[in-house]
């Protein structure tokens, strides 16, 4: 949105001008965040809208933050991108300690709560919850072609 605001105005100065993520940067984002994090991908992306491709960029690029910022040093990560013809699901999974989820929603950061309002803007839907014997859990399942 900055970006667009800022052509508008005509201020390329300084304007980030640079393409939106797509799926293509996904494994980079992954090992770039952490060598604990692992990226598995089933099934084949077909019929993905930019819009699509930068939400599930952006629900990756949110969760592994959150790995980084609550889950501890230690934390492994892993990332799966599931596609069937309908939808596509991603899920980030960690093992760290992590935070209850009442607290992450309370944090005051903004974090979860646009990661749900992208989501919810293509008729998707995501859950956070912690995970039995530790860590979090981040899923969200968007509709391939149009909202649901």
């Amino acid at each position: 949105m900055r970006r667009i605001v800022g052509v508008l105005r005509g201020a390329t100065d300084g304007a980030d001008l640079t393409p939106a993520p797509t799926l293509a940067g996904l494994p980079d984002l992954v090992h770039k965040t952490t060598p604990n994090a692992t990226l598995r991908t089933n099934g084949v992306p077909a019929g993905l809208s930019p819009a699509l491709e930068l939400t599930l960029y952006r629900v990756v690029q949110e969760a592994l933050t959150n790995v980084l910022k609550h889950a501890g040093p230690d934390a492994h990560a892993a990332v799966t991108l599931a596609f069937s013809p309908a939808r596509v699901t991603v899920d980030v999974t960690d093992d760290g300690r992590g935070v209850p989820v009442s607290d992450a929603d309370a944090s005051g950061g903004n974090g979860l709560r646009g990661m749900r309002e992208r989501v919810a803007a293509l008729g998707g839907a995501v859950t956070v919850g912690a995970r039995p014997g530790g860590g979090l859990a981040v899923e969200a399942t968007l509709p391939i072609g149009g909202v649901a």
